[in-house]
């Protein structure tokens, strides 16, 4: 089977929410076929990992194809979308602004590598900022027995 055919039948795969056999097909063709069908078949990989929760693996596989294609947007989009699962803000927000930059305006690639660079962002700064702040009570003596103070306090989650 060619890497173009298989590539046609793990996305049938896929679309059939049958992973391991989009996986598997994927695996199997994965030496075959020339650079740019190994990096869309990489990119489908990462995909379908996404699909079923293996995000490192997601990962590893964008990293590959961005090593390949460095400018491909699929490429991009699929290494800032694992970098965003596995907790890389920093990391998925410069992949997907350069996915932004490969990819040419009105398309839904561009429109979804947008809506995920936003995403990124936000995660980016919330982490940088610590995140959210929760009330935290303490109460404690801090004169004798009989008079103490509430101690009321911000406490990052």
């Amino acid at each position: 089977m060619s890497a173009a055919s298989a590539l046609a039948s793990a996305r049938d795969a896929f679309d059939d929410e049958d992973y391991d056999e989009s996986l598997q097909i994927c695996d199997d063709a994965l030496g075959t076929g020339d650079e740019g069908e190994k990096v869309a078949l990489l990119c489908h990989r990462s995909k379908t990992f996404l699909a079923v929760g293996l995000a490192q693996e997601a990962f590893a596989d964008a990293v590959d194809a961005v090593a390949l294609e460095g400018d491909n947007s699929e490429a991009l989009l699929r290494l800032g979308i694992a970098a965003y699962e596995i907790g890389a803000y920093a990391k998925a927000r410069e992949a997907l602004e350069r996915g932004v930059g490969a990819e040419p305006s009105g398309t839904s690639r561009r429109a979804t590598t947008m809506k995920w660079l936003e995403k990124a962002k936000t995660a980016e700064m919330k982490a940088r900022d610590g995140g959210e702040l929760s009330l935290l009570h303490i109460s404690e003596p801090t004169r004798p027995r009989l008079i103490s103070y509430a101690v009321f306090c911000l406490k990052k989650k």
